[in-house]
């Protein structure tokens, strides 16, 4: 994966040629001076390793994957683990048995060791660099999990660069399992729709609804999560001609939360009052404000202290 600069091991027991070892005259075993070829030894190989190679070693990383190529890194580098949970988002490497303050505490190992590894190669971090290519050599060894630690600030030990760019590879993971392009423009020609042939959307809302289950725990106690699970089921409900006879799948969740929000966003359909969103919706604060959600209020309370709790 990267150039290993020197070799990093000594040679104690090589030996050339043999032959018999006999015995000096105080009976102890000969200790080389009458065997032949035993002192002929080569050298020892001291070894460097560069940091760039001691990030990549220590790293548990996923295996590689297909979608790989619409995350490049630097050479020497791999986004394999970001590129995994595109297929499968609860899958662990970085983040495997630990707690979620571990996990905050090996993300930010992780991200200090690719800082200095790309700084080593004589060019460091780019935030601007084409097509966000130190961006995924920066993430490149995190997990989705260790992703939402960055992206959640865990530890208080993120900056909002390193946050912003978490969110943004989250995104991206979640756009590219439901058919949505995200990625370098160079690389959007290898990429292939599977639900191109979707005329109604069902498909790809019922997709992102089904990889939105399988993420963590840590992630589905997030608003945020909370709040994408019940825009996916309104968009797979929604992609249903109430004429056609069709009815959708029963996507009821076990998150009362997004059983709230589903509840409330349907009555956008009835009420032309209602059928708008204001800006973003990243809290509970921001939820109360949509005219959807107007009557919800007291219900929402409810709900968030029930959580709380459990």
């Amino acid at each position: 994966m990267t150039a290993i600069s020197t070799l990093s091991r000594s040679v104690d027991s090589a030996r050339i040629g043999t032959t018999n070892v006999s015995p000096d005259t105080d009976g102890s075993l000969n200790s080389g001076r009458d065997v032949q070829g035993l002192d002929q030894r080569p050298p020892a190989v001291l070894v460097s390793i560069s940091n760039q190679t001691k990030v990549l070693l220590r790293e548990k990383s996923a295996p590689p994957s297909e979608n790989t190529k619409f995350m490049p890194t630097r050479k020497g580098f791999d986004s394999n683990s970001l590129a995994y949970a595109v297929t499968d988002p609860s899958s662990e490497f970085i983040s495997a048995g630990k707690t979620t303050d571990q996990v905050g505490i090996a993300a930010r190992a992780s991200l200090d060791s690719r800082y200095a590894a790309m700084a080593e190669t004589g060019k460091a971090f780019d935030y601007n660099s084409w097509e966000g290519v130190d961006w995924f050599t920066l993430m490149g060894g995190l997990d989705r999990r260790a992703l939402l630690a960055v992206q959640q600030n865990v530890g208080g030990q993120f900056t909002e660069q390193e946050q912003g760019i978490a969110e943004n590879m989250m995104q991206t993971q979640e756009s590219l399992a439901m058919g949505l392009y995200a990625g370098p423009t160079s690389q959007q020609g290898l990429f292939r729709d599977p639900f191109a042939m979707d005329d109604t959307g069902a498909q790809r809302s019922l997709a992102n609804v089904n990889w939105l289950e399988r993420v963590g725990t840590d992630e589905k106690r997030t608003f945020d999560w909370a709040y994408k699970r019940a825009s996916a089921q309104i968009g797979y409900e929604w992609s249903f001609d109430e004429n056609s006879g069709k009815k959708p799948l029963d996507l009821t969740s076990t998150n009362p939360l997004v059983n709230l929000i589903v509840t409330a966003k349907r009555t956008m359909k009835t009420d032309s009052a209602r059928s708008w969103t204001i800006g973003t919706v990243n809290d509970a604060t921001s939820l109360k404000q949509q005219p959807w959600f107007k009557g919800f209020e007291a219900e929402l309370d409810r709900t968030l202290l029930g959580q709380r709790k459990s």
